[in-house]
């Protein structure tokens, strides 16, 4: 968070100074804004949080102001340079046993928004925007892609090598352009061609298989998967997911 935001721990916790003690013990117990309920508290060091009974933290992170946020722009008239501007952004950062991620975060850009646009269409695209971005959080990238599990077998869908790694191989990406990267097995998400000659790439699990099938209507299609978006979402994103 320190690397992302320039913020640490300590910025974002208030204590009560109303004791005199400096025990790791008073700690815990004078943070005043995570709560009562034990479900969040600060470890034996008191340089950690400790989240219980969660399946999954999401930290919001204060980003406005910083290089993650672009500055906004004051041409009404660039509605071109608006959609350019990054309204948010998440990823996850840490990951269970099974590779399942239990903590990720998300930065939001108020810059871009204008806060006298109370349209429903402008409040729907923020909307889809925010719940794009946690899609990230819950495994939608690239990088996790490798790592996904059947869950008819319980065992990775990637075969993996002794060190638990997925193969890395070249592969073309959806900008033209051919990168090494961690490579999902084609059970998991392979390559299109689209009618116009371009490259794409598809999530082809089970069951978001079936989901697209319901979404179109297209149950006699076999192999039909849910299309990854193809512009760019970073300098090293292959798939443009």
């Amino acid at each position: 968070m320190k690397q992302l935001s320039g913020f640490d721990l300590d910025d974002f916790l208030q204590y009560d100074t109303s004791t005199s003690t400096s025990t790791s013990q008073f700690a815990r117990s004078s943070i005043s804004n995570i709560g009562t309920d034990g479900n969040v508290e600060l470890n034996s060091e008191s340089n950690s949080l400790v989240y219980n009974n969660r399946d999954l933290i999401v930290i919001v992170i204060p980003v406005e102001g910083t290089t993650l946020c672009p500055e906004s722009t004051n041409d009404n008239n660039s509605e071109y340079t608006s959609q350019l501007q990054t309204l948010a952004f998440a990823t996850n950062c840490q990951h269970d046993q099974l590779d399942r991620p239990t903590v990720g975060y998300t930065g939001i850009c108020f810059g871009p928004m204008d806060p006298t646009d109370r349209t429903n269409k402008t409040h729907k695209r923020r909307l889809l925007t925010i719940a794009h971005e946690f899609t990230h959080i819950l495994g939608m990238n690239s990088y996790d892609f490798p790592f996904f599990y059947s869950h008819t077998t319980k065992r990775p869908r990637t075969q993996r090598d002794r060190y638990n790694r997925p193969p890395e191989t070249q592969v073309l990406c959806v900008d033209g352009t051919r990168q090494t990267v961690l490579t999902a097995d084609e059970s998991t998400i392979k390559p299109v061609t689209t009618a116009n000659g371009y490259i794409a790439y598809e999530v082809v699990t089970e069951t978001v298989s079936n989901v697209v099938k319901n979404q179109f209507d297209c149950h006699t299609r076999d192999g039909i998967g849910g299309r990854l978006e193809n512009q760019p979402t970073g300098d090293t994103d292959c798939f443009m997911e």
